[in-house]
């Protein structure tokens, strides 16, 4: 009786460990089920997306893992496209691409001929500036004031000091400025495919065509040896500020975030501004206003371009980001909670209280009729799978619910309005998330194995306990035989 009360106690904590591990077991695959969202591109707009992205990751209820790679409008593209030599070419790398330049129309006749119909989302508005390190030369009238056939001289390194007649004509301030006579000019400029560089070649060609011919226009250019290999925004600001005499382009939010002196430029109705002094004029929008964009997202991009647009302050160079998707998203999807998020995602780039935190980078919203094109694309894209909505108003029940993105809901470090983490940086954004989005499935395998282990020594425990009972029982067996024959 007692061995068989024992046996019914052991195999009772057998069953309850079994039925802890089952819903532990349970939640830890739920709880690890984290929808992944990955796009590469433009390294330009890479602060806000990467801005927004962190906010999404706060702001959801269950485990999203989001990330962008800058790694360059042409890569951006590349990927979007498909590897070509992959055994399926035609499957997108990434689950968007971004850029700053449309899809060549080459590219887009090239996709489009097979059947896969895919559209330009515009959704922010950007100016591509020049900046230098001369010493003593400030910011303003007073500073560095360029036309687009100097500035053509000196990237092509036919103008090679600061000093030189055609920049002083201009300039005739600086000579008295400059710490030596013939103070060499160190020029930099961008590796790899670069929609930077597209935009200032193509500004460079089309305000000066008899100093930068059109065999000089695009993201990739043969540049003189002399001047400097910058990788991305970064590198570039790198260039600049640890060589005296420097002077490279970039976006201008990047340059201006990285306090890097900026010229002033003459613009097509021979104003001379800053990119700065553009925006406080609104002659980064005006440059969109002026432009010929298609009216429908599906429609071919491959001409749009806002170089040397007319305006009393309009910027000569300004750069359009896009985020490219694939109409038949459905058919790639990860899963058809991914296609959701990804869709508010890109509604929540023509969202207010979203795109406005991409003003301090020093990008402008595009216009409102690019708006309602890019609105009206994203509805027409095939995400299928599960809606996501907003949460900004409180909304009881509903607002609780997986499948939303709640202003309500922050995490500590993005409390503070001025602070978002998991933003701000690459790689260690990715690295922090993924280690974040793994611990509970992490703490609950470690719950598990232990779980399993305290099975384990029950279950020889109780093996052990019954054949000890058992010899007991042979022992006293032999003892009193006669039990054995009545």
């Amino acid at each position: 009786m007692k061995s068989s009360m024992m046996f019914s106690s052991y195999n009772l904590l057998v069953v309850t460990i079994a039925l802890v591990l089952s819903m532990s077991t349970h939640f830890a695959a739920a709880d690890s089920d984290v929808i992944n969202v990955h796009g590469s591109g433009t390294t330009n707009p890479s602060k806000c997306i990467w801005k927004l992205m962190g906010m999404f990751m706060a702001q959801s209820k269950i485990l999203t893992h989001m990330t962008y790679r800058a790694v360059g409008s042409t890569t951006g593209i590349k990927e979007f496209l498909g590897d070509k030599d992959a055994s399926n070419p035609d499957t997108p790398l990434n689950d968007f691409g971004a850029g700053d330049v449309p899809v060549s129309n080459s590219q887009y006749k090239t996709l489009t001929s097979k059947g896969i119909d895919m559209l330009h989302i515009p959704f922010v508005l950007g100016s591509i500036s020049f900046f230098h390190n001369i010493p003593n030369v400030p910011e303003g009238s007073s500073g560095l004031n360029v036309t687009g056939c100097l500035l053509a001289k000196i990237f092509d390194t036919s103008i090679r000091v600061w000093d030189h007649p055609d920049i002083i004509k201009i300039n005739p301030h600086l000579a008295d400025m400059l710490p030596s006579t013939d103070y060499p000019i160190s020029v930099g400029r961008r590796v790899e495919g670069s929609s930077s560089t597209a935009s200032i070649t193509k500004y460079l060609y089309e305000s000066c065509v008899e100093e930068w011919p059109k065999t000089k226009v695009g993201k990739v250019i043969n540049w003189d040896k002399t001047t400097m290999e910058c990788q991305g925004s970064q590198g570039m600001t790198d260039c600049i500020r640890d060589n005296k005499g420097a002077i490279g382009y970039m976006d201008s939010g990047h340059g201006w975030k990285e306090k890097l002196t900026e010229i002033e430029l003459e613009n097509n109705a021979g104003t001379y501004l800053s990119s700065k002094q553009a925006k406080e004029r609104d002659g980064i929008a005006s440059a969109a206003a002026n432009a010929k964009i298609p009216s429908s997202a599906e429609e071919n991009f491959g001409n749009v371009h806002l170089i040397n647009m007319n305006g009393t302050n309009t910027w000569p160079i300004v750069a359009m980001s896009y985020i490219y998707v694939r109409k038949n998203f459905a058919e790639h999807q990860e899963s058809e909670k991914q296609a959701g998020l990804v869709k508010l995602f890109l509604q929540s780039l023509f969202d207010t209280e979203y795109i406005s935190e991409c003003d301090e980078f020093g990008f402008t919203q595009v216009p409102d009729d690019v708006r309602n094109t890019a609105l009206a694309g994203i509805e027409s894209v095939d995400f299928g799978g599960v809606e996501w909505i907003f949460e900004k108003d409180t909304a009881a029940y509903k607002g609780a619910g997986p499948y939303v993105i709640s202003s309500k809901r922050k995490v500590w470090n993005s409390a503070d309005d001025n602070t978002n983490v998991a933003v701000q940086k690459n790689d260690q954004t990715s690295s922090s998330n993924d280690d974040s989005n793994s611990k509970p499935a992490l703490i609950m395998s470690i719950i598990s194995i232990v779980l399993w282990g305290c099975a384990l020594i029950l279950f020889l425990f109780t093996k052990l306990g019954n054949k000890k009972e058992k010899n007991i029982l042979l022992s006293e067996e032999s003892k009193n035989p006669e039990k054995e024959i009545a």
